[in-house]
């Protein structure tokens, strides 16, 4: 009887070690949490600091799923898209929704990202929310510079909707 108490103990030992597992991988590190506060906020020393202890190029936040390198770009700390991409950020990541750093930087008319991004190969014709390219996002914000410059890069599947 005590040796079935005993292999039920370490069977829900075991259980409880993967549940614990599988919340950690899906939350993120602490490491990983902290490049993503630290490219929001254009911290290159952090980001660097944090990548060489580990932590993940591509990690994502918890909220909304985005990566640092969106973050950065969002935000438009070339600095810290230039140290993201040296150190391989997938520049073509996508959000549930589609939208990628690229897209981002149209949004909110960061063209010094954009461009950063762009010469690192950045593909111009993906589609974000509601289906709107990142010049159709930038001229529905009002980014005519942004609007401009990705006409000058890109093809004809970078004309504006309607």
């Amino acid at each position: 009887m005590t040796e079935i108490k005993h292999r039920e103990k370490r069977i829900l030992w075991v259980i409880s070690v993967l549940i614990t597992f599988f919340i950690l991988l899906a939350c993120g590190t602490g490491k990983d949490q902290d490049l993503v506060k630290a490219a929001m906020k254009g911290n290159t020393q952090a980001i660097e600091k944090l990548l060489a202890k580990g932590a993940d190029v591509n990690a994502t936040d918890q909220k909304y799923r985005s990566t640092a390198l969106m973050w950065a770009a969002h935000n438009g700390h070339t600095e810290a898209v230039k140290v993201l991409i040296r150190n391989g950020a997938a520049i073509d990541a996508r959000r549930e929704k589609g939208e990628t750093a690229l897209w981002f930087a149209a949004q909110k008319g960061q063209l010094d990202a954009l461009k950063i991004l762009v010469e690192n190969g950045a593909k111009t014709d993906i589609a974000g929310r509601d289906g709107d390219s990142a010049i159709a996002v930038a001229e529905k914000n009002g980014h005519a510079h942004v609007v401009d410059y990705l006409k000058q890069t890109g093809g004809p599947d970078q004309v504006p909707r309607d």
